[in-house]
């Protein structure tokens, strides 16, 4: 099953505003309809300016181009995500910067340390590899084991490019040799 998270109201996200400028949005509400009867996952207010009623900015997942700020994760918060999250199980967030911390299925919370990880012993690609924050064993997991986003890492125009370029592996299913030779090419243009 894909994940279906859905940002808490509050949260801030860095979005495609629809003349293609890249604005940041304060989530407002789940759900919503504009005045054309057009569902959206989300309605929100650029900021810093703030509620607008004559600026209500609508967006689905790909006008989010990452999270900047999760907003508050209280107990009515998750009941209300879950209800949300149901209508949208398609919906697959893009990676995680390092960093982050999340609580993952089994309960635990860890805080993400690489992507794009491979279990040597299975063979298998992961999305993640993180420490738990208790007792530091050290987990691979992908986005659909995620329960909720408590923290969001660092993020920046190259973290940005590096996720990027590691969605398009993802899209292309390439084998363990070509992802570890493409990520080390990747690692060593970046570093020249």
């Amino acid at each position: 099953m894909v994940n279906s998270f859905v940002y808490p109201l509050g949260s801030v996200v860095l979005a495609q505003a629809p003349d293609n400028k890249e604005v940041k949005v304060l989530i407002s509400a789940y759900g919503i309809k504009d005045k054309n009867g057009n569902r959206y996952k989300y309605a929100g207010f650029e900021i810093p300016v703030g509620y607008n009623p004559d600026r209500i900015m609508f967006l689905n997942d790909d006008n989010v181009i990452c999270p900047l700020f999760i907003g508050y994760i209280g107990d009515e918060n998750k009941k209300t995500r879950r209800e949300v999250s149901k209508h949208y199980d398609k919906y697959v967030f893009p990676l995680l910067p390092i960093g982050s911390i999340v609580e993952i299925a089994d309960g635990k919370m860890v805080m993400i340390t690489g992507l794009c990880s491979i279990d040597l012993i299975s063979d298998k690609l992961f999305d993640y590899v993180a420490e738990d924050l208790n007792n530091r064993l050290v987990y691979n997991f992908s986005r659909d084991e995620i329960v909720d986003i408590i923290f969001v890492g660092f993020s920046d125009q190259k973290f940005l490019a590096y996720r990027s370029f590691l969605e398009d592996f993802y899209k292309e299913q390439g084998n363990k040799e070509s992802i570890y030779k493409a990520i080390r090419d990747y690692i060593l243009e970046d570093g020249e």
